[in-house]
């Protein structure tokens, strides 16, 4: 039962002779063949690469490299008489979950890898990260709704990609598409249509305003990659629509052939799509204006103003998501572990070559068209006309209309700018809301890799826009067009010019209306008196706006409420939460 146990010096994998010697006695055991040509016992002495390494005979011992699975050889335990055991299989590295095996040129191998037997001679076993991680089991299997190379395709037509993953299509692959369209279609009439409702109304679209802003910037946290509950996660994403995003209808499901340049592409034409519309439309009206009504050039334009108007808001709408587009195709992130590549965030494609190094250059003229150019036109417009937009806004709080000193027009074209904010910050608060809204999407972006980075940062800013709008109250409210009221009436008892020349534009308007007085009332029994005229469904819409809630304060608590979900989403990325008993904490927390 005596044994000798010694080390060996480093050595290549295979068959070996063994020589032992000791006290002065020397005994040779070579391969099981030259040891039955000479009629001695049989023996045979083998070397092997333990667990976590690899090599062929021939070649020594290599660490198993990042992303593989070493397992060892396979070797016999008994063998048939006359014939020692032996090793049957010297195994390569396979991949483990998370990461896809390819067959790297000898010239980029390690130095003990470059000349090896056949079959292997001419390449070496690497292993890139997929992205994401679970797209590969492991042993370059790919999940259920994923292929292609490091499983970094979709099944088309059956799963579509969404927020870097494949997602299963819907049983009608059409229905999300055309309600999508449809959606657009109302969108756009729907903002031409508020634009023509009268001036009283616009405390109930303050409140729209503010509220779509905010489903806007939650829908952005829907693209982190925190682990979101399920219903949290559905409804987040679900909130895009207000965004105009076409990834959640699943397009890839009814036209796989289309891709993610063209849907990237279309996405960005989205706003100078409306222009075109808009444009034919003005083309249309204009002339049958002309040829069939018999009107003037003036009259023939009328409608202008309203196309306008519809088109800025249409923009502001759209500016997040344009924006967030845009930088797509400029997000370029490395794996984790690296591979000396960086790919796009959006799709698996590796940046710099092929579809990325198309695209880049157009993402660049869209920045610099909506993102960097939309913000500069507003400030721009706002700040030239910065007392006419201070002179609407008082006479607004007074529900006068312009027609009386020439704004009438501007009124009608830009008010969509500034009409929501009370006179002091009405010049340049839009501009804030579009500067904290590029923020968002570019800290979405750059810190996509660190979720709980990204959420603070997305925090921080929130925190910022809730601070300022705490300070200043910046909507027009109800309460606020009374103060605003107040403070013109202090001003022209000051002698103020301009206050002056608002008052007696005031007076004007008074003495010009065609009707006496409208309904300011939001008693019932004011609302019942006028059901049989034209102001009867402004008289309701009123009602409703009055007791829609200040603006203010409902901007105040939906920013409340997103920092909350940020914080939510912190607290999500603790790295604790995969624990069945914090699980069901993590869902309380979510509700």
């Amino acid at each position: 039962d005596e044994r000798i146990d010694c080390d060996t010096q480093r050595d290549t994998v295979g068959v070996k002779v063994l020589e032992v010697s000791t006290a002065g006695y020397n005994n040779m055991h070579y391969p099981d063949v030259a040891a039955a040509a000479a009629g001695t016992d049989v023996w045979r002495v083998e070397a092997v690469c333990p667990i976590e390494t690899y090599g062929q005979p021939g070649e020594t011992c290599a660490d198993c490299p990042q992303g593989g699975v070493c397992e060892g050889a396979v070797c016999e335990v008994d063998a048939p008489a006359g014939r020692a055991a032996s090793c049957i299989q010297f195994r390569e590295p396979y991949a483990s979950p998370g990461f896809w095996q390819i067959a790297q040129p000898a010239e980029l191998c390690p130095e003990s890898r470059q000349s090896r037997p056949a079959p292997f001679n001419g390449s070496c076993p690497a292993f890139m990260p997929c992205d994401p991680k679970a797209a590969c089991l492991g042993r370059n299997v790919c999940a259920e709704g994923y292929q292609g190379e490091r499983c970094g395709e979709c099944l088309p037509g059956r799963y579509y990609r969404s927020n870097g993953k494949c997602i299963q299509c819907p049983d009608n692959v059409w229905l999300f598409p055309v309600l999508f369209a449809m959606l657009i279609i109302v969108a756009a009439c729907g903002a031409y249509m508020l634009h023509r409702l009268d001036a009283q109304v616009e405390g109930f679209g303050t409140a729209l305003f503010v509220a779509v802003d905010h489903m806007q910037v939650l829908s952005i946290l829907a693209k982190t990659r925190v682990k979101w509950p399920s219903f949290l996660a559905d409804l987040l994403s679900w909130l895009s629509v207000f965004q105009f995003n076409i990834d959640i209808v699943g397009l890839d499901c009814a036209m796989p052939e289309l891709g993610y340049e063209m849907r990237w592409l279309g996405t960005e034409l989205l706003p100078i799509a409306f222009l075109v519309i808009f444009g034919l439309l003005h083309s249309v009206l204009w002339l049958y204006k002309g040829l069939c009504m018999g009107q003037n050039k003036l009259r023939r334009n009328d409608h202008l103003s309203s196309l306008v108007s519809t088109s800025v808001l249409l923009f502001y709408v759209l500016y997040l998501q344009v924006t967030r587009t845009a930088f797509d195709a400029l997000n370029c992130m490395s794996l984790d572990p690296p591979d000396g590549y960086t790919y796009l965030e959006a799709v698996f494609e590796r940046c710099g070559t092929g579809m990325q190094a198309r695209i880049a250059p157009l993402a660049y003229v869209f920045i610099g068209l909506y993102t960097v150019g939309f913000l500069v036109f507003a400030a721009l417009l706002l700040r030239r006309y910065k007392e006419d937009v201070k002179v609407d806004q008082i006479l607004r709080a007074m529900d006068v209309s312009t027609k009386q000193n020439g704004l009438d027009e501007f009124r009608a074209r830009w008010s969509r700018l500034y009409m929501h904010f009370v006179p002091g910050q009405a010049p340049y608060w839009i501009v804030l809301l579009l500067i904290r809204k590029a923020l968002v999407a570019v800290a979405a972006l750059v810190f996509g890799r660190v979720p709980s980075f990204q959420l603070a940062c997305i925090m921080l800013i929130l925190f910022v826009a809730f601070t300022m709008n705490a300070r200043t109250s910046p909507y027009m409210s109800y309460s606020r067009r009374r103060e605003v009221v107040l403070q013109h009436r202090a001003k022209v008892r000051e002698g103020d010019e301009l206050h002056k020349a608002i008052s007696h534009t005031y007076q004007r308007a008074i003495a010009d209306r065609s009707i006496a007085s409208r309904v300011r009332s939001t008693d019932l029994k004011s609302m019942a008196a006028a059901v049989n005229t034209a102001d009867a469904r402004r008289a309701r819409l009123l009602f409703a706006a009055r007791w829609s809630g200040d603006p203010n304060n409902m901007e105040t608590v939906l920013l409340f409420v997103s920092m909350l979900i940020a914080l939510t989403g912190i607290l999500m990325e603790s790295g604790e939460t995969g624990f069945q008993y914090v699980a069901v904490q993590r869902d309380i927390i979510a509700y």
